[in-house]
C-alpha cells in the first residue's frame, strides 16, 4: 500500500470546495498519513460526482490507515483514502458500508505531488456503484 504524508484537508458533506474557496473558520484536518490509489479517469469522475458505494474488500484495505492530529493527539479515520487519475486528486471519507460521506480537494502543491506519484502507481480496480 502506498501512502502520502503531511497534508491539510477540508472535508465537506455538502459541496467540495476548491482550496482557494476554503475559509479560515473551516474545520481543517491535519493529515499525517493517508493511503493513495490510482484509478481510471471515469472512476475518479464518479467518485467526485456521485454518492455511490465502494466494495467491502476495499474498505478492509483502508480501515484505520489514515492518521491525523487533533489538539496534539493522534487519531485515525476509519475509512479514508486519496484517489488520483494523474490529472486530478481527491480525498474521500466512507462510512462502514462504503457510502461516500465527505470529500475534500487538496492544496495545489499536494495535488501536484500526488499526481506525480500517481504516474508510478498501478491502477486499482475499484468497484464503485
Amino acid at each position: 500500500m502506498n501512502y502520502y504524508y503531511d497534508l491539510v484537508l477540508n472535508f465537506s458533506d455538502q459541496k467540495m470546495y476548491k482550496f482557494y474557496e476554503w475559509k479560515i473558520d473551516d474545520q481543517f484536518l491535519e493529515i499525517k498519513k493517508i493511503p493513495i490509489y490510482k484509478v481510471s479517469e471515469s472512476k475518479i469522475l464518479s467518485l467526485i460526482s456521485y454518492n455511490g458505494i465502494v466494495e467491502k474488500e476495499f474498505l478492509n484495505k483502508i480501515k484505520n490507515r489514515t492518521i491525523y492530529k487533533e489538539n496534539g493527539k493522534t487519531k485515525t479515520i476509519s475509512y479514508c483514502s486519496l484517489f488520483t487519475d494523474t490529472k486530478f486528486s481527491i480525498a474521500i471519507i466512507f462510512d462502514e458500508k462504503g457510502h461516500v460521506l465527505q470529500r475534500s480537494n487538496l492544496l495545489l502543491e499536494d495535488e501536484l505531488n500526488i499526481i506525480e506519484i500517481g504516474f508510478s502507481l498501478k491502477k486499482e480496480k475499484l468497484i464503485f456503484h
